[in-house]
């Protein structure tokens, strides 16, 4: 039986990614993610879902996920 620990955390960081002008890379838990552009500040609160999560569609739905993820 497996467990999915999902978190509350804090942004670490925001770095910019050389020559993209759409996305830069953000810092959490150890792990260096990145996101569209202008979406996190430093300290700005996130939910970390852990690697390879796999999530129903009606909870990607309910959280506003599903234009992401499906791009």
């Amino acid at each position: 039986m497996s467990t999915l620990k999902v978190e509350t955390v804090l942004i670490d960081s925001v770095e910019p990614i050389k020559d993209a002008d759409r996305i830069e890379v953000i810092a959490l838990k150890g792990w260096r993610c990145v996101v569209k552009k202008g979406d996190f500040n430093p300290g700005d609160q996130a939910i970390y879902f852990p690697i390879d999560s796999i999530l129903p569609l009606p909870l990607v739905d309910k959280l506003g996920i599903g234009s992401i993820l499906r791009n």
